[in-house]
């Protein structure tokens, strides 16, 4: 059965307890409730890219101290029928303070959706042997938190 696109935010959290208790969960932690929050359908219009998953990090300018995230975005179409008025993105995401060796890291921006022909366990294992994972493995994260934005 779909799930409405409005409970994304609850799935997500409820995906993520089932798997890790913890204020600030391990990697794989966080990468195992993004492979179960990928099992949950959601009614999303049937064009195109309405269901899809971004892996990126960089520099965010809007916290107040200077912060470096990482992490995994979900993003769902909500519209009628083939028509999408808006996204909702829910993101698993870590922060750190930003410092001179996170900012020479680019990211990839990797974009997966259902009907681009690559099977999500591929894609997420891409985005796990990122070399960003060694740099910042020798960091400690300052929070993380599960968010969802209207796009």
């Amino acid at each position: 059965m779909k799930q409405p696109v409005d409970h994304a935010r609850d799935i997500a959290l409820r995906v993520l307890e089932a798997v890790t208790v913890a204020a600030i969960p391990e990697v794989l932690d966080v990468a195992e409730a993004v492979r179960r929050f990928e099992e949950t359908e959601f009614d999303v219009p049937e064009a195109g890219e309405t269901d899809g998953f971004l892996f990126q990090y960089g520099y965010a300018n809007w916290f107040p101290e200077p912060t470096f995230v990482i992490g995994f975005t979900r993003q769902l179409g909500v519209g009628e029928g083939d028509s999408v008025d808006e996204y909702v993105q829910i993101q698993y995401e870590y922060q750190y303070s930003h410092d001179a060796e996170l900012s020479h890291l680019k990211s990839p921006d990797s974009w997966w959706f259902r009907d681009d022909g690559t099977p999500f366990a591929a894609w997420l294992a891409a985005a796990l042997r990122d070399p960003v994972w060694g740099v910042i493995g020798k960091k400690s994260p300052v929070a993380f938190e599960v968010t969802e934005d209207l796009v």
